[in-house]
């Protein structure tokens, strides 16, 4: 049984992955009024408190600094990483970190390593010799080109596009269609073409 922590889009997302994997599932909630309620595809969602110990799970939020919590909080469970079918794994030494999951039609290339508990959405491409730190958040549409690096717990907003080289700091988002050309910053919001920082942020906000 694998246990998909959450309940929203990006959970309901997992579970259409794990049952074309043909692997049996259930949602995980916190919140009493989903509890033992159909969430989808006629699964319900069972409390925090009754997974069993050495269980696996996924995450099944997107915000990277939510997902860091929350995964701290399931110290004696597995994370599992779970790849959809029609991922292409193009190439060599390609590395994917526990409880990551890539989904429908994403693309990874050679010398391509991934963190744990990553998110790499819908069509999503990553070219060779990137790095992409624990905790990112790759939205829909993505095209990571050759040599990009994101250090942990980066956002990445649907559409967006790196040239190669670029280098994205921890904790930091780029909005939906940035084109992001050198370094951004850590803890830092950048948008447009060529993304620019308009802001900073803390783990808090």
């Amino acid at each position: 049984m694998l246990y998909i922590i959450g309940t929203g889009a990006l959970a309901r997302n997992i579970a259409d992955t794990v049952k074309a994997l043909r692997k049996k599932f259930s949602f995980v909630t916190n919140v009493e009024e989903e509890l033992n309620q159909n969430i989808y595809m006629g699964v319900s969602a069972i409390a925090e408190n009754s997974i069993p110990h050495g269980s696996s799970f996924i995450l099944g939020m997107g915000n990277p600094i939510l997902r860091r919590k929350v995964a701290a909080q399931f110290p004696l469970l597995n994370p599992i990483t779970i790849i959809h079918p029609s991922v292409l794994l193009m190439g060599e030494e390609i590395e994917i970190g526990e409880g990551t999951f890539l989904a429908a039609n994403s693309v990874l290339t050679n010398r391509v390593s991934i963190g744990k508990h990553c998110i790499v959405n819908l069509a999503s491409t990553i070219e060779h010799n990137s790095e992409i730190g624990d905790f990112c958040e790759i939205s829909p549409g993505c095209h990571l080109n050759g040599y990009t690096k994101f250090h942990h717990g980066v956002s990445c907003g649907s559409g967006v596009i790196t040239i190669p080289h670029a280098e994205v700091g921890s904790w930091s988002i780029l909005g939906a269609g940035a084109v992001v050309k050198g370094k951004i910053p850590e803890s830092s919001v950048a948008v447009g073409v060529p993304a620019k920082v308009i802001k900073a942020i803390s783990l808090e906000d």
